[in-house]
């Protein structure tokens, strides 16, 4: 999701403000032009998912 978020806001803002609102688009360049490895942000956005399904669990099992 934050990968196409980040991009559909990409898109928008050169559309409608004619100005980039990120450095890069797809977030996950933004990470690897920092200078983090790979497996660095695939096993972090791995670990990030599995909190908000964690999350979203409790909140559909919650009576």
């Amino acid at each position: 999701v934050v990968e196409i978020g980040s991009s559909l806001i990409q898109l928008f803002g050169k559309k409608f403000l004619k100005k980039k609102i990120f450095p890069v688009a797809p977030f996950h360049l933004y990470l690897q032009n920092k200078g983090w490895e790979e497996p660095k942000i695939v096993m972090r956005l791995w670990l990030i998912s599995i909190i908000f399904v964690i999350f979203g669990l409790m909140i559909a099992f919650m009576k």
